[in-house]
């Protein structure tokens, strides 16, 4: 009974809304068809990317950079307090469990704060590099 149900589950939870998401799509044969579908799509802008020298300077990279070391480093600190969380779990009524699972959770929502206040300076500083302002306009 409890393979049934499983059984069930499963399918009514997984593969049931693949269904919902094959929707027919009418294959474009010429070319002006499909630049035609492109231009509804994207306008006839296109997707506005720029690829002149000084939107992907070496500025811009440095930037994309920092903000994906900013985030991976955000994920670990965030895995690592889940892993105390996990180890305070399974202390089982160990007091030497349940203080390494206090002090990695404390650590991990430290590293977090940090990594947040380190996003928002950089948030700020990319802003005042780009637009030459601060985001507060004082009114004299």
């Amino acid at each position: 009974m409890k393979k049934i149900t499983f059984i069930f589950l499963f399918t009514l939870i997984f593969i049931f809304p693949l269904a919902a998401l094959a929707q027919p799509v009418a294959a474009p044969t010429q070319p002006d068809t499909v630049n035609s579908l492109l231009d509804q799509a994207a306008g006839t802008g296109g997707a506005g990317y720029n690829t002149s020298v000084d939107e992907t300077g070496l500025a811009r990279v440095l930037g994309m950079i920092a903000r994906t070391f900013i985030s991976l480093i955000g994920i670990i600190f965030v895995s690592y307090t889940v892993y105390g969380g996990f180890l305070y779990l399974t202390s089982a009524g160990n007091d030497e469990k349940i203080e390494k699972a206090k002090a990695i959770i404390k650590n991990g929502i430290i590293g977090i704060v940090i990594i947040l206040c380190a996003g928002a300076i950089y948030a700020f500083v990319a802003n005042m590099l780009i637009t030459g302002s601060t985001p507060v306009s004082s009114s004299s």
